[in-house]
């Protein structure tokens, strides 16, 4: 059993700061490469005194070393901030989300650190992690390049989607099979773990990265809790047939496809909606989460005729398929958004929604601001929102013509470190910068734990706006414990004996060597010269900073070093 620093508590000060406490961990190892952990609080001299002085924790440019128990919560807006609560969505004719309220954060750096290349900041959003390959790939082709390969994943050789198959057998059970084989015990458990587990797989070792980013995106946007009942089947069906084939086509197809998704229909209740007893909840959601947005200009009454307009959409249980029951549908006339749909339309009323709200103004605005935010900045700047949103408008939804238009702006251009990692980006990104073999070594397990703990694990948030995409959610003290305790506890893992922190020394011998190899191994961009200077002091302590490293030395070293990096505000923003 050993003892060794994982975590560090940290929060925004009255400076815009951050301040933090330490925390040791006693690991013993458990198997699968990790370490199961308990910890334990200590005091910045304790833990000095303990560490002899590792002055490298400076390496959190501008933190504050602080004794004091961290009292405070999550800073995150009050409609984000809530845990999710496992309860059905209601039939209340109120929106179910409050309407969004700006963070206080803004589209400046969260830290101050060196600058960094158009490439890293390219990579670092539109993938879960930069690894050698990426970075080595978009140096030689170029941005624009690289872009036009990721926008035709089609064209990418991907050895991890090819190993999803024999890794994750149960995901190619057809809607009928799954159903089939409901009530063996642990089934339904095993093909939403298999599910959540391919998600955690492709984003780590897959090389169509932009495409994975928009298959969460769009997992997101409409967004399904399959963490119990019949779900745990149904979104598998909805993962495979409705989110991947529409990730980076048209809008239009993806909405279409997921109004018909059984998973939806069950999720939303639309199964229950039928004439003389409508259901208001997919009426409410499709307008207020998927298209409009909340201040998108519908009314109640808007809500209720969307609704009518749906009844009879239902799907065959046991086969997972869509179906259309004319007898349970509300024939009469609707009016829409002030349009009328005239009576005996039969399936094609639905339908007739769905194109009206494509076609409205505040579809493309809502579809651009959710964009933006997520590539740019939690404060989506309003110039480039008008810009994504005519695109929409003048390319029908067009998903590759929006995402050409956000990378192309000078507002992403110039958005370098301003997003904070949510726990999957961070978690996946160190497994990517590392880079293990995954037919060697894969941390599946203690990845699935950690995003557990972290209270991010795929298609489990359990209201239907999907995972908050701000900071101010993710900032606390309890969750950034938590990646710092993934961060050194995965530069330690090891497969033959060998750390795979140790596995990223090519040739170096000294400290200094040391440092800057694996910097650039793991960051791809310097550090300060405070930072740097302050981990060649932890390597050689008082001793002489130009003498050669023993095996053992470099082997310890390299393991702190690369759990301190992963650890650090450079790799807590994107």
């Amino acid at each position: 059993m050993s003892t060794n620093l994982v975590s560090i508590r940290y929060w925004p000060s009255e400076q815009g700061r951050l301040g933090m406490q330490l925390f040791f961990v006693r690991s013993v190892s458990v198997g699968n490469g990790y370490s199961r952990s308990k910890e334990k609080m200590v005091t910045r001299r304790s833990f000095l005194k303990a560490s002899g002085g590792l002055g490298a924790l400076a390496l959190l440019q501008g933190c504050e070393l602080d004794d004091k128990d961290d009292a405070s919560t999550s800073a995150a807006d009050p409609q984000q901030n809530d845990p999710p609560q496992n309860n059905p969505p209601s039939n209340d004719p109120s929106p179910t989300t409050p309407a969004p309220t700006d963070p206080p954060v803004s589209t400046s750096k969260i830290y101050d650190l060196p600058a960094q290349d158009a490439e890293l900041h390219f990579l670092k959003r539109t993938s879960f992690g930069v690894s050698q390959a990426d970075y080595d790939a978009i140096k030689q082709s170029g941005i624009d390049a690289y872009l036009d390969q990721q926008l035709n994943p089609a064209s990418i050789t991907d050895p991890a989607e090819s190993a999803i198959g024999s890794l994750f057998s149960l995901l190619a059970l057809s809607g009928a099979e799954l159903y089939s084989r409901r009530k063996e015990s642990g089934f339904q458990n095993d093909v939403k773990r298999e599910l959540q587990n391919a998600a955690i797989y492709r984003a780590c070792y897959g090389k169509r990265q932009l495409y994975e980013v928009m298959v969460e995106f769009w997992s997101n946007h409409f967004s399904i809790d399959a963490a119990s009942g019949i779900l745990r089947l149904f979104k598998v069906v909805d993962d495979r047939d409705v989110i991947r084939p529409n990730a980076l086509g048209k809008f239009r197809d993806l909405l279409h496809a997921s109004a018909k998704s059984p998973a939806m229909l069950e999720y939303l209740d639309n199964d229950d909606n039928r004439k003389g007893g409508p259901n208001e909840n997919y009426a409410r959601e499709l307008m207020e989460l998927h298209t409009l947005g909340v201040d998108g200009g519908y009314s109640h009454e808007d809500v209720l005729e969307v609704a009518r307009c749906f009844t009879g959409w239902r799907y065959v249980r046991d086969e997972i398929s869509f179906t259309f029951s004319a007898n349970r549908h509300d024939d009469d006339e609707k009016t829409v958004l002030g349009q009328i749909i005239p009576a005996g339309g039969g399936i094609t009323d639905g339908e007739k929604v769905l194109d009206i709200l494509l076609a409205h103004p505040s579809t493309a605005k809502f579809i651009a601001t959710k964009l933006v935010r997520r590539f740019v900045s939690d404060l989506p700047p309003q110039t480039l929102i008008d810009k994504v949103a005519q695109t929409f408008t003048d390319t029908d939804g067009d998903i590759k013509a929006m995402l050409r238009a956000i990378f192309s702006s000078t507002e992403f251009a110039s958005a370098h470190d301003s997003k904070f990692a949510r726990p999957m980006e961070f978690t996946c990104a160190a497994v990517r910068a590392v880079a293990p073999d995954p037919d060697k070594y894969y941390p599946g397990r203690s990845i699935y734990n950690m995003l557990r703990l972290m209270e991010q694990l795929p298609f489990e948030w359990s209201p239907p706006d999907g995972y908050p995409d701000v900071m101010t959610y993710w900032l606390n003290s309890m969750g950034l414990t938590r990646r710092w305790q993934h961060a050194v506890l995965f530069a330690e893992s090891r497969d033959n004996g060998s750390s795979h922190a140790y596995e990223l020394v090519n040739t170096a011998i000294k400290a200094d060597e040391l440092v800057d190899e694996l910097t650039a191994a793991v960051l791809h961009r310097p550090l300060t010269a405070e930072d740097r200077a302050q981990l060649i002091a932890m390597v050689v302590g008082a001793g002489d900073p130009q003498r050669s490293l023993t095996e053992d030395e470099l082997k310890a070293s390299s393991e702190k070093i690369v759990g301190l990096l992963l650890s650090s505000p450079y790799c807590q923003v994107r």
